[in-house]
């Protein structure tokens, strides 16, 4: 089967819902969302949706990589960024014509997200942390972006350039030990900042033994990320206006 033929594997109604929402999706990098389009164009969304993914899973996967860099960050989340088509296939059940979709969206944002415990990818929660971002990474660690990239690349890590600062990710279990270079511990203030916690939630942290001091008056910023990444195991995701989880498991809220 030619690559143009890859849409005709799966059911009509099915593919014409995705290509449908993709189009909407993506024409909404450039349109605003409120604005709607004249009656003679209702057809548009279809059809940017099926050329963007007509020649197969590679082109569909590219095409939802573009999505995520033109639309935001990751703490954006993907049901903003990818719209209708992510509230299409977290239906609960699926149906059975939209799971082969569903499959692809769910293997694509777990390749490429830093999720965490706490997190969920279309109803399913993320029980371990497999992907890190270099932007949280350095808010956690309270160093600069480009010594974060430094030392990992220095370790033999792979940290593509090209893309925004954002979605530059890193695998964990590559990384394991090497941040340690760049981790010297932070003050209590600084501490709070890196890990978005109120002042009297590290107090309490302290006081009750869950921090590692690693030298006086400075506290390891890692150990506790891994402290609250295994507290929040099989934690039910709650959203709050302009919030993407609680924001004291989130390094990057709060740093500039």
């Amino acid at each position: 089967m030619s690559r143009a033929g890859w849409l005709d594997r799966f059911d009509l109604f099915a593919a014409a819902q995705v290509c449908a929402q993709l189009g909407c999706a993506a024409m909404a990098t450039q349109l605003s969302k409120w604005r709607r389009l004249p009656a003679d164009l209702d057809w548009s969304p279809c059809q940017v949706g099926y050329f963007l993914c007509v020649e197969g899973e590679a082109t569909l996967r590219g095409a939802l990589t573009d999505l995520q860099h033109l639309m935001g960050g990751p703490d954006e989340g993907p049901r903003k960024i990818f719209g209708g088509l992510y509230d299409l296939l977290v239906a609960d059940p699926c149906p059975v014509e939209l799971q082969p979709f569903r499959a692809i969206l769910q293997q694509h944002i777990r390749e490429t997200w830093p999720f965490a415990p706490g997190d969920e990818v279309l109803g399913e929660p993320v029980l371990q942390r497999t992907l890190c971002s270099v932007r949280e990474t350095a808010c956690l660690l309270q160093r600069p972006d480009t010594e974060v990239i430094t030392t990992l690349e220095a370790a033999g890590l792979e940290i593509p350039s090209r893309l925004p600062i954002t979605w530059r990710i890193y695998d964990q279990d590559a990384a394991k030990g090497v941040l340690e270079q760049l981790n010297h511990g932070l003050t209590a203030a600084a501490f709070c900042k890196a890990l978005s916690v109120a002042s009297w939630v590290f107090a309490e942290m302290r006081d009750s033994g869950l921090l590692i001091e690693v030298a006086h008056g400075r506290w390891d910023p890692l150990a506790a990320q891994r402290l609250i990444d295994d507290l929040l195991v099989g934690a039910a995701p709650v959203y709050v206006g302009c919030m993407t989880g609680a924001a004291w498991r989130r390094p990057h809220q709060g740093c500039s």
